[in-house]
């Protein structure tokens, strides 16, 4: 299975996390089971109201847990440290590996039933069905250049590619 880091990297950056933050997070965590949310905030390099923000949405997505220890020595009341859950991010990256899985299958199914047709100047004019392109008399709605047929079979082969290296990452993720 991979690494937990890894995966904490990926979780992170399924629920919108930015990259440099999830790597420095990885980094903060691979060091540590248990940090000091001070030394979160350090780490990432942010404002602690910002740093917060992302941990408690974290912890919303059950990627990490935390607890307050009272400090009589502290000049502040409590201080909170953060664990990793776990079972938390290997269960939201199947959850999102899953997702993807059946947005591509559905991709997939929709190349393969429908003729499509597109733009013959610029394919990101224009790009629909059959039904939609007589609805224009076969002109591009941008441009006025003429719709032709879409070779499809780049897309499909690499729509199912993907498919499958999602299976081969969710079978490695169950073991």
């Amino acid at each position: 299975m991979r690494k937990i880091a890894e995966l904490l990297a990926l979780a992170l950056i399924s629920i919108g996390i930015d990259e440099d933050i999830a790597d420095k997070f990885e980094k903060t965590f691979s060091e540590n089971n248990e940090v000091l949310e001070s030394r979160i905030v350090e780490d990432l390099g942010v404002e602690p109201a910002s740093a917060r923000r992302i941990l408690f949405k974290l912890q919303y997505e059950n990627i990490m847990r935390y607890r307050k220890v009272t400090n009589a020595e502290s000049d502040r009341n409590h201080e909170v440290y953060w664990t990793l859950n776990k079972e938390g991010i290997l269960k939201l990256v199947k959850r999102r590996v899953r997702m993807m899985r059946q947005n591509l299958q559905k991709r997939l199914e929709y190349e393969t039933s429908e003729i499509i047709y597109e733009c013959a100047n610029e394919p990101t004019h224009a790009r629909m069905p059959i039904s939609d392109a007589m609805a224009q008399n076969f002109i591009c709605p941008e441009c006025g250049a003429s719709l032709i047929q879409t070779a499809k079979e780049n897309i499909i082969e690499n729509l199912s590619k993907l498919i499958e290296l999602l299976d081969n990452i969710l079978s490695d993720l169950e073991k």
